[in-house]
């Protein structure tokens, strides 16, 4: 009787909780939906925003100058410009892909199941890019692509470019021949450059600023106020979330608790400096290596951050620096980090950023025919090897890269 009294009371007051959360969270979740992008989305409707083939498609309207954008070769010729500044071995190839004619590209779609391909028989140019959004390479893919472009388009005659587009700029298995681009930071900023300079159309505009749309809210743009209204929101309702969590399912959630656990084993052992989790999937931390090297460049926030993704097709350990509020005392030396760390592969090309994913680290990923169900049992059966995996990238990659860092800081005189 006594016990029924308790759980009865308990239910009553979780009843009481989940009420005043309800009541509240027309104001408490209006600012966060604003973030994420909770407004009518053509892409969101059409339920294509995290397909691949539609985002090709997108971006071979873009890139086709004589598509109904009014755009003519812009975005091309863009795509070319930035291109030519990843391009640090051959000043005379840049010049001759900034001098490019746009206009005399042919884009192609699934060409050989190549996701886009662009020609310009005029300019003897062939630039092959390959799009991921949530999977993962398939065994030898980029190596057999490279092989048709080759064969088709001769070296004798053709000069060829290589890109690898991923969310955030991930490495590709072949970093000598493929240049990792990102949509968070070089699709998005090409994008919104030429989108400010253009008259565009009421229909053309309505569809690039959706698309930036989905871009932002696939790439947690706005991901620093994401992350503080999510903290005020759980400070205020924390006991009526993780009732509506607990009884969520996702099978995952056990994978993130298990990394949690290392993470906080590991900075108990002052191997790392453990941080508040982003979300439930992404486990941040830091180390004291960078932070003494870069103490100002982000107002009370670890200059470098370290994060440990869970998603339902990967985990992944990437190393970021945090940008808001660069001073210009420090840009010299994030720029100097950025290059030394990502070995020449990630300049910051730009001054106003937010966060720069410049090293990237894959721990397991989920195969072709895989559902979630099963990626999770690959990660419980390999649970020892992926544990020491994720320790030797932090106790002997890391380092290894804080230490080069340092010593490129040290050369140019701003340690």
């Amino acid at each position: 009787m006594g016990n029924n009294g308790n759980n009865r009371s308990s239910n009553e007051s979780d009843i009481l909780e989940l009420k005043e959360f309800l009541l509240d969270s027309e104001s408490l979740l209006s600012d966060l939906e604003e973030q994420i992008g909770n407004k009518v989305n053509i892409f969101d409707i059409l339920s294509v925003s995290r397909t691949e083939i539609r985002h090709s498609n997108i971006l071979a309207w873009l890139l086709n100058p004589f598509e109904n954008h009014g755009l003519s070769s812009k975005f091309t010729d863009g795509l070319l410009a930035l291109i030519a500044g990843f391009d640090e071995t051959s000043h005379e190839e840049s010049i001759k892909l900034i001098l490019a004619d746009g206009a005399s590209f042919s884009v192609y779609r699934e060409w050989n199941h190549i996701d886009l391909l662009l020609v310009s028989e005029k300019d003897k140019l062939a630039v092959c890019i390959e799009n991921k959004i949530d999977s993962g390479e398939s065994d030898n893919q980029l190596n057999t692509y490279r092989k048709k472009v080759k064969e088709e388009f001769a070296d004798s005659e053709y000069s060829h470019y290589f890109l690898y587009l991923t969310l955030f700029g991930e490495e590709p298995s072949d970093s000598d021949n493929w240049t990792p681009i990102s949509y968070s930071d070089d699709i998005s900023g090409l994008i919104k450059s030429i989108a400010a300079k253009e008259s565009l159309s009421s229909e053309v505009s309505l569809i690039i600023n959706h698309y930036l749309s989905t871009i932002g809210s696939l790439t947690m743009e706005n991901s620093d106020k994401i992350i503080e209204l999510c903290r005020k929101i759980d400070a205020k309702h924390r006991h009526a979330i993780d009732l509506i969590v607990g009884n969520r399912y996702n099978p995952l959630s056990e994978v993130a608790e298990t990394i949690n656990d290392w993470v906080v084993k590991w900075a108990s052992e002052e191997r790392l400096v453990n941080l508040p989790r982003a979300t439930t999937f992404y486990k941040a931390f830091t180390t004291n290596g960078l932070t003494e090297i870069l103490p100002d460049v982000i107002e009370n926030k670890p200059p470098c951050i370290y994060f440990i993704g869970i998603e339902s097709s990967r985990i992944f350990l990437t190393m970021e620096l945090q940008g808001i509020g660069v001073n210009d005392t420090n840009l010299d030396a994030a720029e100097i980090v950025s290059i030394a760390a990502s070995d020449g592969k990630k300049p910051l090309k730009k001054k106003d950023w937010g966060y720069k994913r410049i090293v990237s680290w894959d721990i397991i990923k989920k195969g072709k025919n895989e559902d979630v169900e099963a990626f999770v049992d690959k990660f419980n059966k390999g649970i020892s090897g992926i544990e020491k995996k994720l320790y030797q990238i932090i106790t002997s990659d890391i380092p290894a890269i804080e230490a080069k860092c340092k010593k490129q800081l040290a050369e140019a005189e701003l340690l």
